[in-house]
């Protein structure tokens, strides 16, 4: 965040504003309506406001001893002599002018905490939009890979019972394994009861 900075050219600027709206009045009502009470204190407010307005920067800089904010601090005071000759009427002028001020800066201290509860607002809905989107991508990553995972599976279960069928069958070649293992044995059996019909025939 910058600090401002005084200059005595934006203390010029501001006066400009009120010369141009004096330069639209006498051409619309006159120079005589220059010197009305109701013109003199909307100058008197005017020049009030920028000299608070630039005498704050002033105070934080060079510009404390600006030859600018001086005249214009003299020309407040005498337009206060001219608007309010009297001690009672200055200085119910003053406490007025020092309780708009307190209202000014009350209600821009509210508008600010207003900007500011905005943006925490707005900023706060876009980190959730954010979580959400995330989650959202997340969520759907997880399901194509929960869908790849099935179709994978599905294929090689397509294709176990081929390797099934190719596969040999371990049990029927046990068994015949076992079946020529007892071959042996069998024919010496039969050689046995030919011997002994033999035997038995011969008697």
């Amino acid at each position: 965040m910058t600090m401002a900075v005084f200059s005595d050219e934006q203390v010029f600027k501001d006066l400009d504003t009120w010369l141009q709206q004096e330069k639209k009045l006498r051409e619309y009502f006159g120079a005589p309506a220059l010197q009305s009470r109701e013109v003199q204190k909307a100058k008197l407010d005017f020049y009030a406001g920028v000299y608070r307005k630039h005498h704050n920067k002033a105070l934080l800089g060079p510009g404390q001893n600006s030859i600018t904010l001086k005249i214009l601090k003299a020309e407040i005071k005498n337009l206060e002599r001219q608007l309010h000759p009297s001690l009672i009427g200055k200085m119910g002028y003053r406490a007025g002018r020092l309780l708009t001020d307190i209202i000014r800066v009350v209600v821009r201290q509210r508008e600010r905490h207003a900007e500011r509860v905005s943006l925490l607002t707005a900023s706060s809905e876009q980190f959730v939009k954010g979580i959400r989107a995330s989650q959202s991508n997340r969520k759907e990553n997880n399901l194509s890979v929960v869908e790849e995972s099935i179709q994978t599976y599905l294929k090689k279960g397509m294709k176990e019972p081929e390797k099934i069928n190719q596969e040999p069958n371990w049990e029927i070649s046990k068994e015949l394994k076992a079946t020529k293992e007892k071959l042996p044995g069998e024919e010496r059996m039969q050689q046995r009861q030919k011997t002994a019909k033999s035997r038995s025939v011969s008697l």
